[in-house]
């Protein structure tokens, strides 16, 4: 089992585990962007659950299995996507920070250009 710093789904800092069972890293995305107590779905982000991948992945697990349950977001993953490397655009060019589903709308042009 690996732990790591990671962002809920309001971006604060949590520690949260991946679990690993020989070369295959197990992330659980309620976890990390699980639902809350605090119900702002439109606000929220799975931008911690993509920061979990990425450190799966530098921790050279490449067989990643991604349990999709209570998630406490809606941004089709696009959060997880920014953690990813991934850089959107709204239609007046300016960069997006942070995807949540409250801005998804907003969202014209993509670029995932970082290779893990």
């Amino acid at each position: 089992m690996l732990y790591t710093d990671c962002e809920d789904i309001y971006s604060n800092t949590i520690v949260e585990k991946i679990y690993t069972f020989g070369k295959t890293a197990i992330i659980e995305c309620a976890c990390v962007s699980g639902l809350q107590e605090k119900k702002d779905v439109m606000n929220a982000t799975s931008y911690g659950t993509g920061e979990l991948i990425k450190y799966a992945v530098e921790k050279g697990f490449y067989n990643i299995i991604l349990v999709l349950s209570g998630s406490g977001c809606c941004d089709g993953g696009s959060g997880a996507l920014q953690a990813l490397g991934a850089v959107f655009y709204d239609s007046n060019k300016n960069i997006i920070r942070r995807a949540n589903g409250g801005n998804l709308k907003d969202i014209k042009k993509a670029l995932i250009f970082q290779k893990l």
